[in-house]
């Protein structure tokens, strides 16, 4: 593989950044983000702007807030509680029966079967 360098180019459209291969300044293409047509042309670092944006969610500063605190404890239903304790006795009898199951079928019984009057006679 070569070791080409890469560029930085915005759309002329949408505003969108573009990395493409240095070999690529000045080709017209597609714009991955609004299917335009643009020329690459390398964007010159100081006209990159790495600020954050307003609408760009939360701060670092306000996620260590949120995480910070007690978090108050909910009253749980009955019919919630309920819920859990019925799965909680099907999980346990499920591999239960299907034990059984398998036992029942690998040890098969022995069955008698009844003889007739002609062979207790004889």
């Amino acid at each position: 593989m070569s070791d080409s360098s890469f560029c930085l180019a915005a759309c002329s459209h949408c505003g969108q950044h573009i990395e493409f291969p240095a070999e690529g300044i000045g080709a017209a293409v597609a714009c991955p983000h609004c299917e335009q047509e643009t020329i690459l042309a390398q964007i010159v670092a100081e006209n990159v702007d790495l600020s954050p944006k307003p609408d760009a969610g939360i701060t670092a500063g306000e996620l260590k807030e949120a995480m910070t605190g007690v978090v108050p404890r909910l009253r749980i239903s009955v019919f919630y509680q309920f819920g859990l304790l019925l799965v909680t006795i099907f999980m346990v009898l499920l591999p239960v029966a299907y034990l059984a199951f398998v036992g029942s079928i690998a040890y098969p019984r022995q069955l008698k079967v009844p003889r007739r009057r002609s062979q207790r006679r004889a």
